[in-house]
């Protein structure tokens, strides 16, 4: 069976966040099918990977993105481990990447979890274009091109001009085979009730996300701010703020 090698560029284990168990439950699955070696940062706990060898050696500083020595560390793994497929968890290691496959004869798989470059768009950073194009040259010189929803893929074939046979639809994935029953659903609303002193008569509206992520926290703060404003004032159901 051949090794594929991971490169994951920031902390990931244990998964708390949503991005984080994305990465963390598709190498637990797919390790199943093929023998996984995930390198990663420093600020990663190998023990809380389940099914793939996580070796975290990669520096925790911002400077590791341009660290042209990774080269070496990574060619020597490749050729070690017998590896056939290099996966990049985002494209920001795209550099990398192309070097490798030109060295190394093994085929390269970019995973994007999002279009890079208009992600940071809508954060408000100006480089965005930059991003972009280096997004395109990447994408470009990869054999595969994960992408986490058909929109996405669209637009990537379209934008950058990619081979639709070589792009693959990989969703955001899940360990539940059903969804939950109305006794589990019950029951963890009784729990959220009884926590925060919720009436049975009261509606509970859940928004969970990372809030140290601007869009999740700005996210919030428009559901405080417009949202619940409205509501109160609409009186369609008993609300408490």
């Amino acid at each position: 069976m051949s090794t594929i090698i991971s490169l994951v560029s920031y902390p990931f284990l244990p998964a708390r966040t949503g991005g984080q168990r994305g990465v963390a439950l598709f190498y637990k699955y797919f390790s199943r099918w093929r023998r996984v070696v995930c390198v990663t940062t420093q600020k990663n706990d190998a023990a809380a990977a389940e099914g793939y060898e996580v070796l975290p050696i990669l520096s925790n500083s911002s400077y590791r993105y341009i660290n042209p020595f990774y080269f070496f560390t990574l060619r020597k793994i490749i050729r070690e481990q017998k590896a056939s497929h290099l996966i990049l968890e985002h494209p920001y290691y795209g550099w990398l990447g192309v070097l490798l496959k030109w060295n190394c004869s093994i085929r390269l798989v970019v995973h994007s979890h999002n279009l890079e470059g208009r992600r940071w768009k809508t954060l408000g950073k100006w480089w965005w274009p930059v991003l972009v194009a280096y997004e395109k040259w990447v994408h470009r010189r990869a054999d595969y091109n994960f992408f986490i929803q058909e929109e996405d893929k669209a637009m990537a074939i379209r934008e950058f001009s990619l081979d639709p046979a070589r792009c693959i639809t990989m969703t955001y994935g899940f360990e539940w085979d059903r969804i939950p029953s109305a006794e589990v659903l019950e029951k963890s609303r009784a729990q959220i009730r009884e926590a925060h002193g919720i009436g049975a008569e009261e509606k509970v509206l859940l928004f969970n996300g990372a809030f140290a992520y601007s869009p999740n926290l700005n996210a919030l703060q428009h559901i405080l701010q417009r949202i619940n404003p409205l509501l109160i004032k609409k009186r369609l159901f008993p609300i408490r703020s």
